[in-house]
């Protein structure tokens, strides 16, 4: 399994252990994130892909492993994950998101347009 996100270091993680580690470094971090679907999700005709948009909402509570320190935010998020199938199994995940405004969120950069 491949997961390609943005939110990645690296933006790639390779092998069922490394997207393990990554879902359980990010939900350590946000350990009450959702998400929800946004509209009804796209099928490819050969049933092989499936997109779908998403909104997810977070508290950044926890240790995360890039070292930024816990601030309590709360933190919208939106984007696109591409499922694509082999088989019954996910074989690969792409996430198209912005980063940014999560950052922003955080605290971790300052906001578009201020002084900071």
């Amino acid at each position: 399994m491949t997961w390609v996100d943005p939110h990645i270091p690296g933006g790639v993680a390779e092998g069922k252990a490394a997207v393990f580690e990554w879902l359980i470094s990010a939900w350590t971090a946000f350990p009450d994130m959702t998400f929800e679907m946004v509209g009804e999700p796209f099928v490819s005709i050969d049933r092989m892909r499936v997109a779908g948009a998403w909104r997810g909402t977070a508290t950044f509570t926890g240790p995360h492993r890039s070292g930024l320190k816990p601030t309590g935010a709360r933190v919208e998020m939106t984007g696109v994950d591409v499922y694509e199938f082999e088989g019954d199994l996910i074989r690969r995940v792409v996430t198209e998101t912005d980063t940014m405004p999560l950052l922003v969120q955080i605290g971790a950069v300052p906001a578009p347009g201020s002084n900071d």
